[in-house]
């Protein structure tokens, strides 16, 4: 197998099971010690999201280009914490190597989601050094991401107004942004002047006012999305309207929803089935909450439990409402299990409880 029909394969490749193939050849080859074939053959595994694969074979790579190093920080994006993928940035830097507008994409990305707002100022600094501020809106955008993540949403709007080149992502991230700084009002403000919205900025509106509390106005901005007959309902967009239809009781829209088949786009996501059940008990339409709960039944829909975290020296430990489990050998869930004992008990029932358990 030739070396040009080798790079053809792994450009048409669909599966996996393809790609595997492909591999198998390039070793009985002997191609894959070629640096081009081998890179391609990694960026195809991170592509199908199959790290382990992928791992053994960056590790075989002598000399990693650029892509396959931007390909490795994104693979460990998706699959490790995001400080891994910042050290992964930090090696290719060590080695010379200048990065590109995706390489610091990628670490911007991991800086917002960890926020480490000091690595995401380093970066900052290396995108003027090596000029990738014209690089398009890619870096400008992830740049307002991280500084909002890292709730400095001034910073990231001066980086918005120095921007020459914007596009719907640049002030959907901003809207963003505000919404996250808990500043519903100039997300609101700014939502109005994008030139042009699509179902992402249509989404971050509507449920950014869910989850600020506003249903109402959620409600207001899908209307409105309705009316001027824009992009369709996201699926993340109908199950956060369909949560502000059953906190106001809105039955009409909520059915209009509903007959929009969001049970279907999201036909494993038990929230839609509670939330359109919530919505009409509240509206005593109880022939219809009985066919969800119903419809939930047969297709084996359980609503996930409630849980809450705890952490001791530490370790964070994860408990499940209703959860049977057996773990005797913690103090936490003897604690947990005295305090079920005494918590209708008269006065006293504190010291009770954990006297046996040696705690002062």
């Amino acid at each position: 197998m030739k070396r040009s029909y080798c790079h053809f394969l792994l450009q048409t490749c669909r599966n996996l099971e393809q790609l595997k193939q492909i591999h198998a050849q390039a070793l009985t080859q002997g191609l894959h010690h070629l640096q081009n074939l081998s890179c391609k053959i990694f960026n195809t595994y991170t592509k199908f999201n199959k790290p382990i694969e992928a791992y053994n074979v960056f590790n075989q790579i002598q000399n990693p280009d650029i892509v396959s190093w931007t390909c490795l920080i994104s693979l460990h994006l998706n699959t490790d914490p995001p400080f891994e993928a910042l050290l992964v940035f930090s090696k290719l830097c060590s080695l010379g190597l200048k990065p590109d507008s995706f390489s610091v994409v990628g670490a911007l990305t991991a800086c917002g989601r960890s926020e480490n707002l000091g690595h995401g100022k380093a970066v900052h600094g290396m995108i003027y050094r090596h000029e990738l501020v014209a690089s398009g809106s890619i870096v400008g955008n992830a740049l307002i991401d991280m500084y909002s993540r890292n709730g400095k949403i001034k910073v990231a709007q001066m980086v918005f107004d120095e921007m020459k080149t914007k596009d719907v992502a640049t002030w959907t991230s901003l809207m963003h942004g505000f919404i996250k700084c808990n500043d519903l009002s100039s997300a609101r403000t700014l939502f109005d002047k994008i030139p042009e919205r699509n179902s992402v900025s249509w989404t971050a509106m509507i449920t950014g006012y869910i989850q600020g509390g506003k249903p109402i106005e959620a409600l207001e901005i899908f209307q409105k999305m309705k009316s001027d007959g824009s992009d369709h309902p996201t699926a993340v967009m109908t199950v956060a309207v369909l949560s502000g239809c059953a906190d106001i009781g809105a039955l009409d829209l909520g059915q209009f929803i509903h007959g929009k088949k969001v049970v279907e786009l999201e036909p494993s996501d038990d929230g839609v089935y509670v939330l359109l059940w919530n919505m009409y008990c509240s509206a005593n339409q109880w022939e219809e909450a009985i066919k969800m709960r119903k419809l939930m039944k047969d297709r084996r829909i359980k609503k996930k439990p409630g849980r809450s975290c705890i952490e001791t020296n530490g370790v964070v430990n994860q408990f499940l409402a209703e959860d049977k489990t057996p773990n005797p050998g913690t103090e936490t869930q003897l604690v947990l299990e005295r305090m079920a004992q005494f918590l209708y008990q008269p006065e006293h029932w504190i010291e009770d409880m954990i006297r046996p358990l040696g705690i002062s």
